[in-house]
């Protein structure tokens, strides 16, 4: 019972965790309304946050999503922001391309923006790590609520499916640098690209 009261008091402040960060955001003749219309539950929080996600965006967040959930281990930031160097083909069944010319200069603020609020970067030793900003994203994220959801199911996370995914993504980093010259190989791993992961699996 003590542990029951301790989750739901954990619940409850990742709640109101929120609401105060909807609230900062919001312009003061604003407050009022949002006030009268805050989310009555997690579920519904993370369904607005999800719905706000910009459409041109919702791929890759799906990604980052995907990665956080299945990762052996914690991603630094500069691996988590290759999901937005790498083109999905439309058959699940194909190698995704590798587009390294597509690499933004500041990997976190890509991956914040594309999932605001979801995910949290924090100084792990001298490495910035992501990960998700409460446990209670992950569940959501994997849940038979979201999956059943009419127009937010796009978001759901089914694991078998998101380690498939991983294991593409590491695959077309790895045929991508097995064609090029060892000092362009060096240079990647030494900036922690998802290279880096690939040799610690």
């Amino acid at each position: 019972m003590f542990h029951i009261t301790l989750l739901w008091g954990d619940f409850r402040f990742r709640w109101t965790q929120c609401q105060l960060e909807t609230l900062r955001h919001c312009p003061l003749q604003k407050i009022s309304s949002t006030l009268q219309d805050l989310p009555k539950d997690l579920n519904e929080t993370y369904e607005r946050i999800l719905r706000n996600i910009p459409e041109k965006r919702w791929e890759f967040a799906h990604r980052i999503f995907q990665f956080l959930t299945v990762s052996f281990r914690q991603l630094r930031i500069e691996e988590l922001g290759e999901v937005f160097v790498i083109y999905v083909d439309a058959d699940p069944t194909r190698i995704p391309k590798f587009l390294p010319d597509c690499r933004h200069q500041n990997p976190e603020a890509v991956v914040q923006s594309a999932c605001p609020s979801l995910v949290a970067v924090v100084d792990v030793h001298s490495d910035r790590v992501a990960q998700f900003s409460h446990f209670s994203v992950q569940e959501f994220l994997v849940s038979k609520f979201l999956e059943d959801s009419q127009d937010l199911s796009k978001y759901h996370v089914s694991p078998p499916s998101a380690h498939a995914f991983f294991a593409r993504a590491c695959l077309c980093v790895l045929f991508f640098f097995f064609f090029l010259n060892s000092e362009f190989i060096v240079h990647c791993l030494h900036n922690k690209t998802l290279q880096c992961y690939e040799n610690t699996t």
